[in-house]
């Protein structure tokens, strides 16, 4: 499928994720297209960067025409519309089903002046995407139904279950994380107790309150805490850097949609999960001292 984008958008799309070729050295030939593939589908037909390559439209739907009379070779050849085009970049956007080898990319303009007969289907954005099962509908009465309308959820239904999947994955793993480290703060405090039974007895001797010495215990417990926050968020910064520079962790395209692991930072999370660990670590450390 050829993607016809507008020359801002395919320079933006291009310089994000184009692995050989540049829009600026792309020199077109006049009455030629110039076309992106993507990387899984210019392996596939194993196309380089300046190759020439043809574009063929089914122009009077010969393909039915075959089916339904295989002796007519020459009218099928006839019917076909042959667009010289060559190959200006490769690019990769990780998403191999649907994309990287499906779809390549071409200048809208090129396309719209003339070869008009190409365009199948326009492609729109929304702002309001609460709205766009009415959206979809409205743009497809516009056509007088000559177009059939879908969402891009409904055209990668299978991607967006499995991302819903992921998310529903993550609480848990989140939750189970927090109960083992709670459990770890538990036992050591814990032990640090049993071992330090007969210092608590004398500083009771001492005049110390149960309370000044709780206190103690609440102190070491603020400071293992802290300690720990500190070096985990310090250690998972610099892992999550790390992979988001080098993409160290690979992933099987057929499985899992995707090459590489995509990782997003967010401040405010990091946050709340720390404050939310600071509280539960004291509030179990409380519990048995």
């Amino acid at each position: 499928l050829v993607k016809a984008m507008p020359l801002a958008e395919r320079q933006n799309f291009i310089k994000r994720y184009s692995v050989r070729g540049e829009e600026k050295e792309c020199r077109v030939p006049e009455g030629m297209v110039g076309i992106y593939l993507g990387r899984s589908l210019a392996e596939e037909l194993n196309c380089k960067v300046g190759q020439k390559v043809m574009l063929i439209r089914d122009s009077n739907h010969a393909s039915q025409r075959l089916l339904a009379d295989a002796t007519s070779l020459p009218e099928l050849l006839a019917s076909l519309a042959i667009e010289p085009a060559v190959v200006c970049g490769i690019y990769s956007t990780g998403l191999q089903e649907g994309f990287d080898d499906y779809l390549l990319l071409a200048d809208l303009s090129a396309l719209e002046q003339s070869r008009k007969g190409f365009i199948s289907g326009y492609e729109a954005n929304v702002r309001h995407i609460e709205r766009l099962p009415t959206t979809v509908q409205e743009l497809t009465a516009l056509t007088n139904n000559r177009l059939y309308g879908y969402t891009l959820f409904q055209r990668y239904a299978n991607l967006f279950e499995w991302i819903k999947l992921q998310q529903n994955i993550m609480p848990l793993l989140i939750v189970t994380i927090t109960v083992v480290a709670v459990f770890n703060i538990m036992a050591t405090l814990l032990v640090l107790i049993i071992e330090k039974t007969g210092e608590i007895g004398m500083l009771s001797a001492l005049g110390l309150s149960p309370q000044r010495i709780q206190g103690l215990f609440m102190l070491q417990a603020l400071l293992l805490s802290l300690t720990g926050i500190t070096l985990g968020n310090l250690l998972a910064l610099g892992l999550a850097l790390f992979e988001q520079h080098y993409h160290l962790i690979r992933l099987p395209e057929k499985s899992y949609f995707i090459t590489e692991v995509q990782l997003l930072l967010n401040p405010m999370d990091n946050v709340v999960v720390s404050l939310s660990v600071l509280a539960l670590c004291l509030l179990f450390a409380w519990l048995p001292s």
